[in-house]
């Protein structure tokens, strides 16, 4: 399978998805953690505190909130 890399800010681009496994969990941390919270605003916060279980819906969040296609 061909790929290529490309650099540039992740957040910005329409991807698949945007995998980070340092933390399962919604919040605030460093890199790419920081990034994704950052490009989604005020709004990802919203919709945390809408969720009976955050942890377990962050990946439909993202998909939500970012340009990404999957879950």
């Amino acid at each position: 399978m061909p790929f290529q890399i490309v650099r540039n800010d992740i957040t910005k681009m329409h991807v698949d998805a945007i995998v980070n496994t340092a933390n399962p969990m919604p919040g605030y941390g460093a890199g790419i953690d920081s990034a994704v919270y950052e490009a989604a605003e005020e709004e990802i916060d919203r919709l945390i505190s809408e969720l009976d279980d955050a942890g377990k819906d962050i990946n439909k969040l993202q998909r939500d909130l970012l340009k990404s296609n999957h879950q």
